[in-house]
């Protein structure tokens, strides 16, 4: 199973409130980082320098993993990368 991220809300009440919170800026990622950059870039395409400063990463690790994993990531044009569309 995936790592997850968990908001605990106490309130007066006596009753909890688990809420699943997002990835917060700062902390290092236990995902690979095919799985950061997948996530990253699924929000639009973005050269490798400012993909590896968004996952904070070296940036020649992030250009050999956007090269080598042809089957996830594409080369959308002026030196932007993206996801490969399902079924590409």
């Amino acid at each position: 199973m995936r790592p997850v991220s968990l908001k605990i809300t106490f309130s007066p009440s006596f009753s909890v409130e688990l809420a699943p919170t997002v990835e917060r800026p700062g902390l290092k990622s236990k995902r690979p980082p095919a799985e950061q950059m997948t996530a990253k870039l699924g929000d639009g395409a973005m050269s490798s320098s400012a993909l590896a400063e968004a996952i904070g990463a070296n940036h020649d690790s992030v250009r050999r993993t956007l090269t080598r994993r042809d089957d996830r990531f594409v080369r959308v044009g002026d030196g932007k990368w993206g996801l490969r569309a399902a079924g590409d």
